[in-house]
């Protein structure tokens, strides 16, 4: 017989029995859904996006760059995940509900819901058999990649597109038509709009799909087949190309103004998921909890085990292996098996380690000659899209082994058994850190109220990527909305972490240093070999625009390790404004102005990174210099200790057109220059260093921390110092 169609009334009927395994299997969840997050980071960030989209909805503003965070220079939006579903998912919600996390966790939910609802719906298109196409989605929805995502990856999760995509993908190349077209070309920008990963991924599906396909007309009919579908495929990519080009108009600006996007090869090498990892439970399943010991962890992937781990679980891998056995026979089978191979072998990354040998292997060969693959970080999230394709043939095995001879209260009774082994295996309770959003602190409100405009710099300062400040806080800022230099995005911020963290005197970094102010009266501080560390203070705030500078002491944005911050309150402290458990506010107009000269690199100064047992900052074809003189009469000696990259450059030093130094530079070992003495008027003044050209890096060694924009210079220390200072240190 026929098998019954399908209906609203089923379809909610399965969506609530998902919901109601999802329940069990990510307990307590359920109880927690209206005030604890998955984790902090990750989710806090997505909070972000999500509101500042529907700010930029409700004011009429472009998305382009957030100056509100990342101050003084602005966070480009091309550096996030675009959340394009999730915005539109959340910004109704919060209109209706005021309460973020419950926001959060019921686009959370839909992820969960979509994967399992998209695999069914997969399933009975290929199988047309509903308890097998039920199990199907249920364990697509409980696979470990969907799991390990929901932790945290909000925009990863949403993969459920992508079973549905493919069902059109298929469709339209079986029989194109305007209608398929459509549905296909509408499928995969749902898909896009899921995670900006889906873009490349699907591409892997979709050309095999097509290739197989192709082999499938034969010698002789292949030619035809395919001049038949040439103009639709040609009028999708067509359709979809502006499309794209609209959904990923941030990361087109950051590409526009300087921004690199790509990831490093070493990068895409690392986040490459072991071949056992399919077989093997994590130390968040039950099974591998009875494990002596962390099979991730053992194998140095115990820091990646979110985005590595792939355990099929005990029914998908026992049904597969029954499908195999048995050679179960359903429509496609060749192309379904061919596919979850390669799924699963994109999926280990570059390499495989075969005793003492690296073997390269398809994904190696995929970033070295197709673009697109240079954009993702972390290969192994192909897993998402395998987990569809293996409970897809697990469905196919569970097809066959119903259609068995047996009663109908056994082979009822034979379902649940596997739904219920498949919640006890794959589950992973308790589900999460089950966090809490830490109450806001008052210093906001009070600075908002001495000054609306203020710009902030939270200390203890970290560099653009995830921690508690920049996680927290600028979830914190999407309420408050002043200028701070919190945030973090997916790619690393350079131009505020070179501008902003690298010199500051507030790095969380100099903080672990017990004898960082041992002295101070003369602090080493980033390129500057001894500086007043009250004259530093006031350049570096006043050079980047902060008004307050507001020091966390409170525990929840305490950093994971110690660090020393009565040093810095103690030097502060004539500038404190407010205090309290959490926060101290110090205001820059109460501190003095330097009582000697003092400079501070700016823009043009690139990454800091170990070179030939030192430390130094690449500099491009230009780097700016902020400097304060106090006293005109004194005579300046600007000195810097630096080394040509490549080719001998003429560097020139100028003070707007006026130049006040010459040096030649050559490469090799550092050397130190210094200028003829000179004299600047009183008060802040803008120096440029200009090189005469700057080299290309060819080789990732020569990239500076991973930089591989063209740079002139390797400066080691840049001092200005009064002449009689400098010719007292001269031998």
């Amino acid at each position: 017989p026929l098998p019954r169609p399908l209906t609203w009334r089923t379809l909610a009927a399965i969506v609530a029995f998902y919901a109601a395994c999802l329940g069990v299997a990510t307990y307590p969840v359920v109880t927690t859904f209206r005030s604890r997050l998955p984790a902090i980071y990750d989710p806090l960030e997505h909070l972000w996006i999500m509101r500042w989209n529907k700010a930029c909805l409700l004011e009429g503003r472009l998305p382009f760059l957030c100056p509100e965070i990342h101050h003084p220079t602005g966070a480009p939006l091309g550096y996030f995940p675009p959340m394009h579903l999730e915005s539109l998912l959340y910004i109704p919600l919060s209109f209706v509900i005021p309460n973020d996390v419950l926001c959060y966790n019921l686009i959370w939910l839909f992820g969960f819901l979509m994967m399992g609802l998209g695999t069914f719906l997969l399933c009975w298109q290929v199988l047309r058999h509903r308890p097998a196409a039920v199990v199907g989605g249920l364990l697509a929805m409980l696979s470990t990649p969907m799991m390990l995502h929901g932790h945290g990856h909000l925009e990863t999760m949403q993969a459920g597109g992508f079973p549905l995509f493919l069902v059109a993908w298929m469709r339209l190349i079986e029989r194109p038509n305007r209608g398929r077209l459509g549905m296909a070309l509408a499928l995969y920008l749902f898909l896009v709009m899921c995670a900006p990963y889906f873009v490349v991924l699907s591409v892997i599906p979709a050309a095999w799909f097509l290739l197989w396909r192709i082999w499938r007309a034969g010698r002789p009919g292949w030619r035809p087949w395919l001049r038949a579908r040439l103009g639709w495929l040609v009028a999708f990519g067509a359709l979809a190309l502006p499309c794209l080009a609209l959904l990923f108009a941030n990361q087109l600006w950051a590409v526009r103004h300087g921004c690199s996007l790509t990831r490093p090869s070493w990068e895409f090498a690392r986040f490459g998921a072991p071949w056992w990892a399919y077989l093997t439970p994590t130390a968040l399943h039950r099974l591998g909890k009875l494990f002596a010991y962390d099979l991730y962890d053992r194998a140095g992937h115990g820091l990646c085990v979110v985005e590595c781990g792939s355990y099929l679980g005990i029914v998908t891998t026992g049904l597969l292996l029954y499908a195999a056995i048995v050679r179960v026979r359903f429509p496609r089978a060749t192309f379904w098996w061919s596919l979850l191979a390669i799924l699963i072998v994109f999926s280990l990354g570059s390499f495989v380690q075969v005793g003492a040998h690296r073997v390269r292997l398809p994904a190696y060969w995929g970033y070295q000659v197709f673009f697109p693959f240079r954009l993702i970080r972390v290969p192994a999230r192909f897993n998402l899209f395998a987990s569809v394709c293996a409970a897809l043939i697990a469905a196919a095995g569970l097809k066959h082994l119903l259609a068995r001879d047996w009663l109908r209260p056994i082979r009822g009774a034979f379902v649940a058994a596997l739904v219920v082994l498949s919640l006890a295996d794959l589950g992973m309770v308790p589900f999460g850190q089950g966090v809490t959003i830490p109450e806001m602190p008052g210093c906001y409100a009070f600075i908002k109220a001495r000054n609306p405009r203020a710009s902030v710099i939270e200390i203890p300062l970290f560099p653009s990527g995830p921690s508690p400040i920049n996680s927290i806080g600028g979830y914190w800022q999407s309420l408050h909305r002043t200028r701070s230099t919190v945030g973090y995005s997916g790619h690393p911020n350079l131009a505020w972490d070179c501008r902003v963290f690298h010199p500051s005197p507030f790095n969380v970094l100099r903080l672990q240093d017990p004898g960082y102010l041992k002295d101070p009266g003369s602090v080493a501080i980033d390129l500057l070999p001894r500086v007043a560390f009250e004259d530093y203070v006031w350049l570096y705030l006043t050079a980047n625009q902060f008004d307050y500078v507001i020091l966390h002491q409170g525990p929840a944005l305490r950093p994971e390790f110690p660090v020393h911050i009565d040093q810095i309150k103690q030097q502060l402290e004539p500038a404190k404004v407010y205090e309290d458990a959490a926060t101290v506010v110090y205001d820059r107009r109460l501190l003095k102005p330097p009582a000697h000269p003092v400079i501070l690199p700016d823009d043009g100064w690139r990454q800091r990174a170990p070179w030939r047992g030192r430390l130094t900052c690449a500099l491009g074809q230009t780097g700016g210099l902020t400097v304060y003189n106090p006293d005109p009469s004194t005579e300046l000696v600007l000195t810097l200790e630096a080394t040509a990259f490549r080719k001998h450059r003429t560097v020139r030093l100028r003070s707007g057109n006026t130049e006040l130094a010459r040096w030649r530079i050559s490469p090799g070992d550092l050397r130190t220059f210094r200028s003829p003495p000179f004299r600047l008027p009183a008060g802040l003044h803008a120096l440029t260093l200009e090189s005469d050209g700057q080299a290309r890096v060819r080789h990732h060694r020569d990239a500076p921390a991973g930089d591989k924009r063209p740079f002139s210079l390797r400066v080691a220390h840049i001092d200005l110092q009064p002449t009689p200072q400098v010719a007292a240190r001269q031998p």
